[in-house]
């Protein structure tokens, strides 16, 4: 969580992508994401999953990047 928070930090404002690999779907990342960040994501071989990020600048919300707990 604190990697992808802080890969967003580094995507936000910009036309760059964010490509995480991970073992689950993140919905604990998910859940804390609004509408600022868009997401895509795809179920991969062996169980992981792709999730690819960027940045929405017509967002009416900005996601608290600060928060990089899941708490689970």
């Amino acid at each position: 969580m604190v990697n992808a928070m802080s890969g967003l930090g580094l995507i936000k404002g910009t036309n760059d992508t964010l490509v995480m690999i991970n073992h689950k779907m993140p919905g604990g990342l998910f859940a804390k994401l609004e509408d600022d960040v868009k997401y895509v994501s795809e179920e991969l071989d062996g169980g992981l999953v792709k999730v690819v990020f960027s940045y929405n600048a017509d967002a009416q919300s900005e996601s608290d990047l600060s928060q990089t707990s899941c708490g689970g």
